[in-house]
């Protein structure tokens, strides 16, 4: 038989013992009536218990097992004795404080440097430009915003036809993925210097930038109006000219593939009747059919109003991702709440006339 008690934790001093001797009942009911805590009660045997109690308290069982019974000290447990055990060790301490010491200093620098995304340029030529700017194996990791874009402005200097470059790092491993810009070369090629645009607002799903720079990330939320491909390139000058007189940036005619997730959330009532109508533009009427339960005549019926308000709010290419459905049943009405996300393609041009913006 084992009992256990849950007023004992890991910050508990307990102490294992075991009790020798015939008519262990006794002694057990002894240490209950002194009002000894006692938990994980084993019995091995009719001769043999073992259970945990209070270091204060054993000099008390001691007392009342006497001379015929034997109590053995198996072990100790709780943060008391760890700690006290820890002082013994000393160097066991000092080892494991270096260590984690150690590791620490270690995560601070890179071991290794993946680059993904090259198709025009090697891997060989990218680690160069890297190397011009101590962003190699065994330097220190890079850590505010700024040093980050002081690394990216060099290889949009360095390397043509980059249209967007993203540093990370997964441990001790700094990964640099770049997106290299299309040439299309034999096909006409607007040249224009303008941005890319939202012309409707979500989350973005992907960028696929040929020129330009991409301004937001998978998942952030943009508005309408918003730049996701800039046209505008940064100039990292490394004459001694005068400043006032270096150009700060470039235009170029951005191009680009931008997808978003966009939300959408429609509401109606739905009226049970005789006969399928509109009543008017919140409110459906609908019958239910044979053999027809109350959620799949509520479903039915918002699939048919999710068609209709697709059709007349979103593109023939949008493809509905997330579709989620809430009603609820007032006397005669189900109101109805339907929350939709659909995948987009966006992105309209805005001409850059003199540095400022103007729609195309």
């Amino acid at each position: 038989m084992k009992v256990k008690s849950r007023k004992y934790s890991f910050t508990a001093w307990n102490t294992k013992v075991r009790i020798e001797g015939f008519g262990l009942h006794k002694v057990i009911s002894e240490m209950l009536s002194k009002r000894i805590e006692m938990h994980d009660i084993l019995y091995v045997s009719d001769t043999e218990v073992v259970l945990f109690i209070k270091v204060d308290d054993f000099q008390k069982v001691k007392r009342i097992c006497g001379n015929k019974y034997r109590v053995t000290v198996l072990n100790e447990k709780g943060i008391a004795p760890f700690f006290r055990s820890l002082r013994l060790r000393k160097a066991t301490i000092s080892g494991l404080a270096l260590f984690f010491i150690i590791v620490y200093y270690q995560s601070l620098f890179l071991d290794e440097i993946s680059i993904y995304g090259f198709e025009k340029y090697t891997e060989e030529e990218i680690r160069e430009v890297l190397e011009e700017v101590s962003f190699t194996e065994g330097s220190r990791k890079l850590t505010s915003k700024d040093q980050l874009n002081a690394v990216k402005l060099h290889l949009y200097n360095e390397l043509d036809n980059i249209s967007w470059v993203g540093i990370e790092y997964k441990g001790t491993t700094g990964e640099v993925t770049i997106v290299e810009g299309n040439d299309n070369e034999g096909e006409p090629k607007e040249t224009y210097p303008c941005n890319i645009i939202a012309d409707k607002s979500g989350y973005i799903a992907k960028i696929l930038p040929e020129s330009g720079i991409r301004m937001f990330e998978d998942g952030e939320y943009v508005n309408v109006g918003d730049v996701i491909i800039s046209g505008v390139m940064p100039i990292n000058s490394t004459t001694f000219d005068d400043p006032e007189t270096i150009p700060k940036e470039r235009y170029v005619h951005a191009e680009g593939e931008v997808e978003i997730y966009v939300p959408h959330r429609l509401t109606f009532t739905i009226i049970p009747g005789i006969i399928d109508s509109m009543s008017d533009e919140n409110e459906v009427s609908a019958t239910f059919q044979n053999g027809e339960n109350e959620y799949d005549f509520v479903k039915r019926v918002a699939d048919r109003e999710i068609r209709k308000y697709l059709e007349e709010n979103a593109p023939e290419s949008a493809k509905l991702t997330k579709k989620d459905l809430n009603f609820e049943v007032k006397e005669s009405k189900i109101e109805v709440s339907v929350f939709l996300e659909t995948l987009e393609k966006i992105g309209i041009k805005q001409e850059i006339m003199n540095g400022s913006e103007q729609p195309v």
